[in-house]
């Protein structure tokens, strides 16, 4: 019954013209920013990309903007990257949006700062608008970063490896007290 159905289908599609192309044809990607050691990778809501970068000289966290405006206190222009947070204590080694549109980025070191458009508290700790504040030292978060849709940040430790939160409020997460 299968062979019937699939050259069943052959014949319509020889008989109206169309022709079969594999999905994985079509598809290219485009360079956006060209950079030599990119480490970590964030997107917002509103499209805009923002990048660890390793390689001189722009050290740090570079956005490349959706649109030309203000982001963070800083003007951008659409397209154009920009060092939206120049290298600390040390290269950022993990980036994240929080729900609420907070960047927060996290330091090999295991600290975690974050920068924020509106004055708001994150994890408890005031941030005031468009200023780099530091909101966490020496967690278990000192590489890639991630939040949930319920504002918990995720992060991994390489060496020793693990995963660990910094949660949005008290609980339990995947079984553990936290």
């Amino acid at each position: 019954m299968r062979r019937i159905f699939v050259n069943f289908l052959a014949l319509i599609l020889v008989f109206t013209g169309m022709s079969v192309i594999p999905a994985h044809a079509a598809v290219e990607a485009t360079s956006v920013y060209v950079t030599d050691y990119p480490n970590a990778l964030a997107e917002d809501g509103l499209g805009n990309i923002y990048v660890v970068d390793e390689s001189a000289p722009s050290i740090g966290i570079v956005v490349i903007p959706s649109y030309t405006g203000f982001l963070y206190g800083q003007a951008v222009t659409v397209g154009t990257p920009l060092i939206l947070v120049p290298e600390q204590d040390s290269i950022p080694s993990g980036v994240a949006i929080s729900p609420t549109g907070t960047l927060v980025w996290a330091l090999r070191n295991g600290d975690v700062y974050a920068l924020s458009g509106t004055g708001q508290l994150v994890f408890g700790v005031p941030v005031s608008i468009n200023t780099t504040t530091r909101i966490a030292i020496g967690t278990e978060l000192s590489e890639g970063i991630d939040f949930d849709s319920f504002g918990n940040l995720y992060g991994i430790k390489q060496t020793p490896g693990g995963l660990s939160v910094i949660p949005v409020a008290t609980g339990t997460l995947f079984g553990q007290s936290v």
